[in-house]
């Protein structure tokens, strides 16, 4: 098995979260643990209380759930600064290698709980955008409380975001859509605009295409009075 990036959280130690993520078992290739062991560390967040638009002297957009990391490229290639926050090893192996092989300074990765990195790790007022591409849309009624968008997310990032920072919720679940807007109903900090940009083509984006699955955008600013 390969080396956690994080150690595991002390039994005992903060306050229990109901896990909004499934986990996935496999074995990384050869090729992937030389990633995980030489190149991802390059990338690691620190595990400590920090302003990463200073770090970064720039705007930072924060992929939540980075899969992949389709997403996370595209905005690397568009010169964006990047917190790639997924459970995932091998995709955070594959961005990481992107990014080095790139020769790009504008990446840092979280491996683990994104909750927690945003409660623990991330200063006020320090993020520009979080993106929450295709989350896991937990589809049974009874599973609905596994979402990760619900009112500690709301609050986490009404901290870490700007004035005039963004959410963007994209999804093919028309359920959870509809769920998004139903937590939003709830709060007076956050409301829907229209979206006007694109959605990048994420292998999940194209799933939802073959399938002919409407592709729900919602992007979410701070209620101005």
């Amino acid at each position: 098995m390969p080396k956690q990036i994080y150690p595991n959280a002390v039994a005992g130690s903060g306050h229990p979260r109901i896990r909004s993520f499934h986990g996935r078992q496999g074995r990384l290739s050869e090729t992937r643990l030389n990633v995980l062991s030489e190149i991802v560390p390059k990338f690691v967040l620190s595990r400590e209380f920090q302003d990463l638009s200073k770090i970064f002297n720039s705007e930072v957009f924060i992929d939540f759930g980075a899969g992949m990391g389709g997403h996370s490229k595209r905005l690397l290639d568009e010169g964006k600064s990047v917190l790639a926050i997924d459970v995932h090893t091998a995709g955070i192996c594959d961005l990481a290698e992107y990014a080095f092989l790139s020769n790009m300074n504008n990446l840092l990765v979280h491996h683990g709980d994104g909750l927690e990195c945003l409660e623990k790790y991330i200063a006020p007022n320090s993020i520009s955008q979080i993106h929450l591409y295709f989350p896991d849309p937990w589809p049974k009624k009874r599973h609905y409380k596994r979402r990760v968008f619900n009112s500690e997310f709301i609050a986490l990032a009404d901290r870490v975001l700007v004035s005039t920072g963004k959410i963007l919720v994209v999804t093919d679940d028309d359920s959870y859509a509809e769920h998004v807007r139903e937590q939003l109903a709830k709060v007076l900090t956050f409301s829907e605009v229209e979206f006007t940009g694109d959605v990048t083509l994420t292998s999940y984006h194209q799933r939802a295409i073959r399938l002919h699955h409407k592709i729900h955008a919602i992007e979410i600013v701070r209620v101005t009075n």
